[in-house]
């Protein structure tokens, strides 16, 4: 697991140099545009709190910023996200019962760029 992460970390940080990496010495406005909002993970139903404090010791160790916060954190943070812990059907078969967690990573520097828009 540990190269996965070092090579999406890695990846990152060359889109947040994207010019750079294609040697773009006038700026291109598209070339530029990241969108960095961080990802939240639910662990509540498939981890214990000790394995997911490992699992943030190691991200830290490996230079990505990652923090445990819990149902409050995530509402008060961005309240509009949902805490459901529950597996939802998407094919419709079972009715959905949502039940929040209480368990969460927030890792931040993360994001999303689309590299052929700037080519």
């Amino acid at each position: 697991l540990s190269p996965m992460i070092q090579f999406a970390r890695d990846g990152l940080e060359l889109y947040k140099n994207w010019n750079n990496y294609l040697n773009i010495t006038k700026q291109n406005t598209r070339a530029s545009v990241t969108l960095f909002t961080g990802s939240v993970w639910s662990w509540g139903r498939w981890k214990t709190k000790e394995v997911v404090e490992d699992d943030v010791k190691r991200l830290n160790k490996m230079g990505i910023q990652a923090y445990i916060t819990d149902f409050k954190g995530i509402q008060n943070e961005w309240p509009a996200l949902s805490t459901c812990n529950e597996v939802f059907d998407a094919m419709g078969y079972e009715e959905h019962t949502c039940r929040d967690g209480n368990l969460f990573v927030v890792e931040r520097g993360t994001g999303y760029f689309d590299p052929t828009s700037s080519l």
